[in-house]
């Protein structure tokens, strides 16, 4: 493109436009023109702004051109002449919108200036919005506050796990702005003590307080997993609190603010909430079992007193929802929410239960779920325990939801014929069908 400009005066010496290429070129050429005559016209960007803004400021001195938007930045304000002589030299000024980015390490971060980064209290991690703006991550440790979506709440001497007993270590996150929904917590590493016999966190647990819906105590190994916690748009504050009874447990927690019109707003009630047409759902601490040998389990660490939704966002063009035990193999002990798995050595069948009237303590309920599995005398049901999981579940009741029951106790009950043994919990693997 050839630019024809026009020709103005500085502190009344003319100057000499050319006629270039391109607008690069003219940043070039005007930067040379300008140091060979020593012009008195000085020029001054903030440390933060890249030479290209610096560009467009002298293409406003010759031409009154007004700088184009930059991809990923806002126009915000304009600055006025340098003196009252014409032609008029104009500055103009950027903001840089606050959108998620990636740091040089591969974690997710928000993109601000260099300046605000630092004013939040941010640190700086690579660049974002085609330079111009720094990828700021912003982690906070015990009795701290955020009001800073995306903010890392991490244990004392992260990465490495905790030296000392914590009674309490507390994140208090206060809104971003008055139109937040929900909050988002990713537990991009979480390992803590495991439950007692019974599967209760009692000494050691990450617990959220605040929220318009309950969140159940999380104990155990829950890297990769998340949670969505409801709040009320003018709620005051959502309190993040950490137990850890004994020195080694360790937690990374990104915590995100979620605006009430937000395309990523999860369903009220859902806990968990999955957006891809396939996934893995697990119940917390399952990955602290290790299924060797396809050996029984030996120790509770399916959580008690769970009761949530898991939401699957529906998507166009598919009409249902299939569900698989994720191990694919039928005797493998890796699907265990009642009773006792040692009873079957290794190799015998292992019976799953589906039906209200046999699971009625801990199970999965997936609402008008149809069961292809012969080894199953029902063909469909809405409630799934035991020992097993059927080779499929589909069902086309909307919204997808599958939720999760688990009550407070595994030995004491008082009818014997309730009573579990160490039982996993599950993982199993969805896939949205066509329609």
């Amino acid at each position: 493109m050839v630019l024809d400009l026009r020709t103005p005066s500085v502190d009344g010496a003319a100057i000499k436009t050319p006629i270039v290429e391109s607008e690069t070129t003219v940043c070039l050429q005007l930067a040379h023109f300008l140091d060979d005559r020593q012009t008195a016209v000085t020029f001054f960007i903030m440390k933060y702004y890249a030479c290209v803004v610096a560009c467009w400021a002298l293409l406003a001195v010759v031409g009154r051109a007004t700088p184009a938007k930059i991809e990923g930045l806002e126009q915000t304000q304009e600055i006025g002449d340098v003196n009252d002589r014409e032609p008029r030299l104009f500055f103009q000024f950027f903001t840089i919108t606050p959108d998620s980015c990636t740091t040089n390490i591969n974690t997710q971060g928000i993109c601000y200036s260099a300046t605000d980064c630092k004013n939040l209290g941010g640190t700086a991690s690579g660049s974002c919005a085609v330079g111009f703006g720094v990828c700021c991550t912003f982690s906070r440790s015990c009795e701290s506050s955020t009001n800073v979506s995306q903010t890392l709440f991490q244990n004392p001497g992260y990465p490495a796990a905790t030296t000392t007993v914590l009674d309490a270590c507390r994140l208090k996150v206060y809104p971003v702005n008055s139109n937040i929904c929900q909050i988002r917590l990713d537990l991009t590493d979480f390992s803590f003590p495991q439950p007692d016999i019974e599967g209760e966190c009692v000494t050691d647990f990450l617990q959220v307080i605040g929220g318009v819906t309950n969140t159940p105590l999380i104990c155990g190994e829950n890297f990769g997993q998340h949670l969505y916690v409801d709040v009320s748009p003018d709620f005051g504050s959502v309190t993040i609190n950490v137990v850890a009874s004994a020195p080694g447990a360790k937690w990374n927690i990104s915590v995100t603010q979620i605006e009430c019109n937000s395309e990523n707003r999860a369903p009220a009630g859902c806990l968990q909430y999955f957006t891809n047409t396939k996934g893995t759902i697990k119940s917390f601490n399952y990955d602290a079992t290790t299924f060797p040998n396809s050996t029984p389990p030996t120790a509770t660490t399916q959580l008690a007193s769970q009761v949530y939704g898991v939401c699957i966002k529906p998507q166009s063009g598919f009409c249902s929802v299939s569900y698989k035990k994720t191990s694919g193999l039928v005797n493998d002990y890796t699907f265990s929410t009642t009773g006792d798995a040692s009873i079957y050595p290794p190799g015998d069948p292992l019976p799953g239960k589906a039906g209200s009237a046999d699971c009625t303590t801990d199970y999965l309920m997936i609402l008008g779920g149809t069961i292809t599995d012969a080894n199953y005398v029902v063909i469909s049901a809405d409630r799934y325990c035991g020992f097993n999981f059927p080779s499929k579940v589909e069902t086309s009741v909307q919204p997808f939801v599958l939720y999760v029951v688990t009550d407070a106790q595994e030995t004491t009950y008082a009818d014997s014929q309730l009573i579990d043994g160490p039982n996993v919990g599950f993982s199993v693997d969805y896939r949205m069908q066509a329609c």
